[in-house]
């Protein structure tokens, strides 16, 4: 798996076929609250709040989702930026479910049966190949998207191409949380609001690329024909 901004996507349509994270989720449902985790703290010990403003309004819109009577489940999404194959471990996935399973002032009692870890994902248009390839097949009424407010934007647009890649037509909705503390995390473009606004146009300026490097994965690891678009 290399790094930055072209990964080995073939690696990772692989990986992502492996993936059993969704096996015990059921097959249809209202809504799927996708929670982006971004970062752990400079001492890799605990969430960055860039994780935390993520899954805490991941929380309060999965809440907001059951009140509005759905049969809907929350999915903390990622290991970090390229760490996930290193560590060997789902770390910030796990945290980011501990800490919303214990932290019932967020957004009230959440079931762990409704809360899922995606274990390996490590940059946004990976979360949405992971995400996507484990829920082909499953009725799924709407996605949530919630993440960093400075993120959102292109988390949403990533999550649209790579799902209209596989064929799912489901809405997807962004639901930013609020602005976190910058500056804790333990990679260098989330140290600041600036360095993390920069980054995230870049994302955006290579995103193409990107998905049409996705779609010739697809295609050689046999999840596309050459003719599906």
């Amino acid at each position: 798996m290399s790094s930055g901004t072209k990964p080995n996507w073939n690696d990772a349509v692989k990986s992502a076929l492996a993936l059993t994270w969704a096996d015990k989720m059921p097959d249809s449902l209202d809504s799927v609250v996708l929670s982006l985790g971004c970062t752990l703290t400079v001492d890799e010990k605990s969430l960055a709040t860039s994780s935390l403003t993520s899954i805490e309004q991941g929380a309060r819109t999965y809440r907001a989702r059951v009140e509005a009577g759905e049969k809907t489940a929350l999915v903390a999404v990622g290991a970090g930026y390229f760490d996930g194959a290193a560590r060997g471990e789902f770390i910030e996935g796990i945290l980011m479910k501990k800490y919303i399973l214990e932290h019932p002032e967020v957004a009230g009692e959440i079931s762990a049966k409704d809360v899922y870890v995606e274990p390996h994902s490590y940059n946004t248009p990976d979360n949405a190949l992971d995400i996507g390839i484990s829920l082909v097949g499953k009725n799924i009424g709407t996605f949530y998207l919630t993440s960093d407010p400075l993120h959102s934007k292109r988390a949403l647009k990533t999550f649209k191409g790579v799902f209209a890649l596989l064929g799912i037509t489901a809405p997807i909705i962004a639901v930013p949380g609020n602005k976190p503390r910058y500056g804790n995390s333990n990679k260098w473009f989330l140290r600041s609001a600036l360095t993390w606004r920069a980054w995230n146009i870049v994302g955006m300026t290579v995103l193409p690329g990107q998905l049409k490097a996705i779609e010739k994965a697809l295609q050689e690891e046999g999840v596309l024909t050459p003719d599906q678009k």
